[in-house]
């Protein structure tokens, strides 16, 4: 049996702009890493931003457990997801959220 490719480590970096903060994802996010962005997420929403756009350009996977953080960021303050690859965007428009995350190209 093959083994299976080990993920692309997963990147997160804030920016603060006049919109808010810009939280990039790079990478994989699933379950194993899921809660690394949920950690930088946590002390962002304490702060009641206005609104945090996530730019997912150069995220290559995410799976369920990235919805969940990405959802409940959404449930704390409005979220607006920009440039979500293919693959990305594939997987928000399956689960039926384009809407909820506000997704741009």
């Amino acid at each position: 049996m093959a083994d299976l490719e080990p993920g692309t480590p997963l990147s997160v970096a804030v920016t603060d702009t006049s919109e808010g903060p810009v939280v990039a994802v790079q990478g994989d996010l699933d379950v194993s890493n899921a809660d690394q962005l949920a950690a930088v997420l946590d002390p962002l929403l304490k702060q009641q931003p206005t609104r945090v756009v996530f730019d997912l350009t150069d995220l290559r996977f995410m799976d369920s457990s990235g919805i969940a953080v990405l959802l409940r960021a959404a449930a704390a303050v409005p979220v607006r997801v920009t440039r979500p690859s293919p693959i990305v965007r594939r997987v928000i428009e399956a689960t039926g959220l384009t809407d909820a995350l506000h997704v741009e190209s």
